[in-house]
């Protein structure tokens, strides 16, 4: 999966993220080895969370522009969950398409 990503993101432009199913795993997997008690996506989606904040702390720049960088991440992680909801959905109508299940009105 390529996300995209217009705008200004830090203090460089960046036009693409390389975002794969192996590298979400690998992340997760270390999360998890990390704290036992991780073993709900909501709750180890806090992590990444937390390490953005820490990354941003550390950076010295304006409060208003970490801000500005902070609601642009929240965007950014908004338009990743509904890419690959939306993906998820198409993903399970193609298969009951593809098993023949039927629905009245077929």
């Amino acid at each position: 999966m390529r996300v995209h990503l217009k705008g200004q993101v830090f203090w460089k432009k960046m036009s693409q993220v390389n975002l794969t199913v192996q590298l979400v795993r690998q992340v997760e997997n270390i999360i998890k080895q990390h704290d036992e008690q991780a073993n709900d996506p909501a709750f180890i989606s806090q992590y990444p969370a937390a390490v953005i904040g820490f990354l941003l702390g550390e950076v010295d720049m304006p409060k208003e522009q970490k801000t500005e960088i902070l609601e642009q991440l929240m965007q950014f992680s908004q338009y990743v969950c509904t890419d690959v909801e939306d993906k998820k959905a198409a993903q399970i109508k193609d298969s009951e398409q593809t098993m023949g299940v039927w629905k009245p009105g077929d």
